[in-house]
């Protein structure tokens, strides 16, 4: 009709407009939802024909990671599917499910073989367990599941211990330009870490994104600008049916536990960021009641100062014997607690944009649970989980855990709600099919994809021999031009007066003032770039030794290369 043809032309001219004359508002959103549905169908990768090859590279169990038990759930379902083979950084004892079922090889087998494998998929989280994975990434690009967005915390490891140094600064420096390395200088190395992510290399080499949470994405945008996240993909946190079940009874009498016994737990690692006085707090203002109330910490220590302060308190306490840190803890454990606890209160203060797996496993458990509304956690439906404000009071903790321990009503409705929930959205069998989905879409539609097969048919045709002839070198600048951008916008501050004489009088001290003030409060979206030019009709160059040496930093070689400019940069002259 002369309405669709109107409506698909707006769309051709990049409009989305909402009513159109003479047609209702319901009428038009139809349009707008069937072609929603085509583009979606048109961008949609079909399930792989027989099993292709996927490598897969994520720690394993027995290591004392929940990425790895996440995968030893994920690899049962992508095995429907595919070939799976696991790729580690040195051969050691696995757990039997994966050791007796998939072929497992080093990295340096992978780097002879990985022509092999058009399908690669890399578990990044923010420990030291996932350091082979960064130059193995860079060396062979391929899927990202991205755990923790921010991986400042073991990119800062790896710069110190684990033989890369100046990664810190690097990765802070691609990621987030020079405003980070003059805050890593003003606020101090953690305060750093704590603010940045630092983890742009990371997504610039991934030939595609998944993550668990709609909150990664805003972070995202929040971080690298609009549209940083059209090549991504959010899929549920996969979540299997609880196994070894012994049952609530048998449960609490395995951890000693009286039938009038109340048992709260926080599971997860012991830290500042689990605001684990609070719950402390909480737990010693309940009233005694006519049952007795244990608190028990289900996860490993924190060998920090606020670790130790904390454990110190628990063992000061009044209820100290009431008051549990087990450590670390076996699976077989860990479901034990599970089984057997009357109220979970897993809280956050800080987030690295994960998503809590021990969140869900509580739900599915049938556990009613206590959270605060930070991170990921904050999106969880509000008849699931007893929700607190992000920045709660004590009062408001307080209340929360007094009416669980006293209305028993309140816990079976969250116990019901919140097993029902995690069972229909992160069931195993669809997030695996959800998973081979994303994974086919992103090896055969992505814009890695079709560079490649770009790449393939450029060689097919022949190219001349000589690197510097004239056609490969525009094929090259064309190509390079069609790339979609990894950076965000630019914001270039000409300081060639600066560069060519730094005399610090007039107009070079109005220039060094600007660029300063840019750099510490950039606008929003904007990376600063201070760019000059040195005449002869010759490009701008980013002024990168300069900078570096204006603000004292050594031991980045970095090059004054030729800017690369992009429709929405800006400069500033």
């Amino acid at each position: 009709s002369p309405e669709v043809a109107s409506l698909l032309g707006a769309a051709i001219d990049g409009a989305r407009i909402a009513t159109f004359a003479g047609m209702p508002d319901a009428a038009a959103q139809q349009i707008w939802s069937l072609l929603d549905e085509v583009l979606a169908a048109q961008q949609r990768a079909t399930l792989p024909e027989g099993r292709p090859r996927l490598a897969y590279m994520s720690p394993l169990p027995p290591e004392r990671s929940g990425i790895a038990d996440y995968s030893a759930e994920l690899i049962a379902q992508l095995e429907h599917y595919y070939d799976v083979y696991l790729i580690v950084p040195e051969m050691r004892e696995f757990a039997p499910s994966l050791a007796n079922r998939f072929p497992i090889h080093t990295v340096e087998w992978f780097d002879a073989n990985a022509r092999l494998f058009a399908r690669r998929i890399y578990h990044f989280g923010n420990s030291n367990v996932h350091w082979f994975m960064f130059p193995m990434l860079q060396r062979h690009p391929g899927i990202v599941v991205l755990h923790d967005f921010f991986l400042s915390n073991v990119i800062d490891n790896l710069d110190r211990f684990g033989g890369a140094p100046n990664a810190l600064r690097e990765a802070l420096f691609h990621s987030h330009g020079y405003t980070a390395l003059v805050d890593q200088i003003a606020l101090g190395h953690n305060e750093a870490i704590w603010k940045y992510p630092a983890n742009k290399a990371v997504l610039d080499h991934a030939t595609g994104v998944i993550v668990h949470s709609a909150f990664a994405v805003e972070l995202a945008e929040s971080f690298y600008g609009p549209g940083s996240t059209a090549q991504w993909r959010t899929l549920p946190l996969l979540r299997g049916e609880p196994t070894g079940m012994v049952g609530r009874a048998a449960a609490r009498a395995q951890l000693g536990l009286d039938d009038g016994e109340l048992l709260i737990c926080s599971f997860g690692m012991l830290g500042s960021t689990k605001l684990n006085n609070e719950l402390l707090d909480a737990f010693l203002a309940l009233l005694p009641g006519g049952a007795r109330v244990r608190l028990v910490y289900v996860g490993g220590d924190d060998s920090t100062e606020y670790g130790k302060a904390f454990a110190a308190r628990v063992r000061a306490s009044k209820r100290g014997d009431a008051v549990t840190i087990t450590g670390f803890v076996s699976a077989e454990l860990y479901s034990t607690y599970l089984q057997a606890a009357d109220i979970a209160v897993q809280l956050r203060g800080m987030t690295r944009g994960e998503t809590s797996a021990s969140v869900l496993d509580c739900l599915l458990y049938g556990v009613p649970t206590i959270v605060n509304a930070n991170g990921s956690n904050a999106v969880l439906p509000r008849d699931i989980v007893c929700m607190l404000p992000d920045r709660f009071t004590q009062a408001e903790l307080n209340g929360a855990l007094a009416l669980l321990c006293r209305d028993a009503g309140e816990r079976k409705r969250y116990a019901a709600a919140g097993s029902a929930h995690v069972r229909r959205y992160h069931a195993p069998d669809a997030v695996g099919r959800q998973f081979a989905e994303a994974i086919e879409t992103f090896s055969q539609r992505s814009p890695h994809a079709h560079y490649q097969t770009l790449l393939r048919s450029m060689r097919e045709i022949g190219a001349p021999s000589d690197p510097r002839h004239y056609e490969l070198v525009v094929a090259a600048n064309a190509i390079a031009a069609n790339q979609p951008p990894t950076l965000p916008r630019q914001l270039f501050v000409d300081i060639s007066a600066v560069v060519q004489s730094d005399l610090k009088t007039g107009i070079q001290r109005v220039v060094r003032s600007i660029l300063l003030a840019l750099i510490k409060n950039p606008p929003a979206g904007y990376r600063i770039e201070p760019v000059y030019g040195d005449g002869g009709n010759r490009r701008y160059r980013y002024a990168r030794q300069f900078t570096l040496a204006m603000f004292g930093i050594r031991g980045m070689e970095l090059e004054d290369a030729p800017i690369e400019h992009r429709a929405g940069d800006v400069f500033l002259g």
